[in-house]
């Protein structure tokens, strides 16, 4: 009889987890191991909790607010928020479930406009990269906290968690829940510029940004028959440039927004000499090859140019720049430089 029960009671638990997706069974699985790790302490359950979750993952409903404010704790990721329910456990009874889980389908989310970041159209392509999932949360004992989350899955790890915002759509009378995708894509872009300067009609430009931060290199070079008196800058007598055998690198560092960025590039000017020298008893001719500290601050602006235009995707930019190459120790070279780009922006998750 015992045997028969038993498996009656497998079969009522096979069937409650028949047809639950992947991601459902993601939030039911962090759920259950922050319960273990609340009634047993034991920090293998911390630990499991922390591996269905992304390194990065950020916890901002209303038990780690009621954390932020009370404990004083300066992060929000899912680390924090793990510890301070162990940290509660230590003060005494913390009962913890997770329940009503389910996916929020695309029909259900509403998506919004985030001036400078993102656009409605874009919130709904990201949206086919991450799954959402609700649940509510409930617990007693030292803490006592009845909430409804919002649960961000993608390749089987919880990327955020929000809290669960439900409203009525005025259009359509249906009901809605709020999502948010802006935060959880990194933006990059690529650059191919070219620069034009009476010193260096040839300059060419790659960088690259992540984030707010950009980086490159810029590669400057005469090709023309100029010829420049570079006397005021050697010992010799007379010194003349050879013809087409001055050129730089710059390692340039900037910030990066979406309409302009500022860079200022550092490396070094190579300079080939060719030199006369004459006296009463003789005379001769040498070249000569120095190398100069170089900075060129820039200043770029980025226009967009959208792909597609009934979603207002903007991948491409039109980027026309206008720099200042200085040389401190050889102000010949110092000019000013105007040009143009194409840069191309993307998104990695």
């Amino acid at each position: 009889m015992k045997k028969e029960i038993l498996s009656l009671l497998l079969f009522i638990c096979g069937l409650s987890s028949f047809g639950q997706t992947m991601e459902e069974s993601i939030v039911r699985e962090f759920g259950d191991n922050l319960h273990n790790l609340c009634s047993s302490q034991d920090l293998i359950y911390f630990n499991k909790a922390q591996n269905l979750c992304d390194k990065a993952c950020r916890v901002k409903d209303k038990i780690m607010e009621d954390f932020i404010r009370r404990s004083g704790v300066k992060s929000d990721l899912v680390q924090t928020y793990l510890q301070e329910f162990h940290n509660a456990r230590k003060k005494g009874i913390v009962n913890v479930s997770v329940s009503n889980v389910r996916i929020v389908g695309k029909d259900e989310q509403a998506y919004s406009d985030h001036y400078g970041v993102s656009t409605r159209e874009q919130e709904a392509q990201r949206s086919e990269k991450y799954t959402t999932v609700a649940g509510e949360i409930v617990t007693n004992g030292t803490l006592t906290y009845q909430v409804q989350d919002l649960y961000y899955v993608r390749k089987g790890q919880i990327v955020k968690i929000t809290p669960y915002e439900e409203f009525i759509d005025q259009r359509t009378g249906k009901k809605k829940v709020k999502v948010d995708f802006s935060d959880l894509v990194d933006e990059h872009s690529i650059e191919v510029a070219y620069g034009y300067s009476s010193r260096f009609p040839m300059n060419i430009g790659v960088s690259s940004n992540y984030s707010y931060y950009n980086i490159g290199l810029d590669f400057g070079v005469n090709f023309s028959d100029e010829q420049i008196d570079f006397k005021k800058h050697t010992n010799y007598a007379t010194s003349t440039l050879e013809r087409g055998k001055y050129y730089y690198f710059l390692l340039t560092q900037g910030v990066y927004l979406r309409w302009a960025s500022i860079d200022c590039g550092v490396g070094g000017v190579s300079v080939k000499y060719n030199y006369n020298y004459e006296s009463v008893y003789t005379s001769s001719s040498n070249s000569e090859k120095k190398n100069y500290f170089a900075m060129k601050p820039k200043v770029t602006f980025h226009i967009p140019i959208p792909l597609d235009f009934s979603s207002r995707t903007e991948k491409l930019y039109i980027s026309p720049h206008v720099g200042y190459m200085y040389v401190p120790k050889c102000s010949a070279l110092n000019c000013w430089e105007i040009g143009i780009g194409v840069r191309f922006r993307f998104e990695t998750y």
